[in-house]
């Protein structure tokens, strides 16, 4: 029986550093029977936009994503690897339908990984997040609006984590295992470890 990891994320709770190790150990990873899809780190996030359905964007700089997801599907399949890894932290907004196409599709026994860190940390790390890349409101007016707790958010799609819990556990039908986020000053390899 095959074994489906998909690591949902969330943004700001050390992702980028377990997708980082993934790729610096994709070697050692395929020969313990691991697959992880992909020549390069943005092919996941590729492979997680078709899984969430994203509309392609003309000259989007990561190229065209539609398919990846079943070709990387396709790969595994032929790789003769027991374990595939899927990592992309926007899959915690993936809505229940593309969930449950992407579950179906891989089959085997599916595990979900979601990371978390106090909330308060979230906060500020997104708020300058969003500062650097696009939005250029004060903290206190940002807050304001994601005071309001729309569901519907992006935001709250990938950080509301019992209804990411509920929505990729598919209503509590796969075990789903949250990752802690270890606390400030504690050695890189922790979050690794755990």
């Amino acid at each position: 029986m095959t074994r489906v990891i998909f690591h949902i994320g969330a943004p700001k709770s050390g992702t980028t550093h377990i997708q980082t190790l993934l790729w610096k150990n994709k070697r050692v990873l395929a020969s313990d029977g691991v697959y992880l899809p992909g020549r390069r780190q943005v092919d996941q996030f590729n492979i997680g936009r078709d899984i969430r359905q994203k509309p392609l964007i003309d000259d989007h700089p990561h190229g065209d994503w539609s398919g990846s997801f079943e070709r990387a599907a396709v790969a595994f399949e032929r790789s003769g690897k027991e374990t595939l890894v899927l990592t992309d932290e926007r899959l915690a907004s993936a809505r229940p339908d593309a969930i449950e196409r992407a579950v179906e599709r891989v089959g085997g026994d599916v595990e979900v990984v979601y990371g978390m860190r106090d909330f308060a940390s979230v906060l500020t790390s997104s708020w300058q997040e969003r500062v650097k890349d696009v939005v250029n409101k004060p903290f206190p007016v940002w807050l304001g609006r994601m005071r309001k707790h729309n569901v519907q958010d992006y935001f709250w799609m990938m950080h509301d984590a019992p209804a990411v819990l509920e929505r990729w556990s598919l209503g509590w039908s796969l075990p789903v295992s949250v990752l802690a986020l270890p606390g400030q000053g504690s050695p890189p390899e922790e979050l690794w470890r755990r």
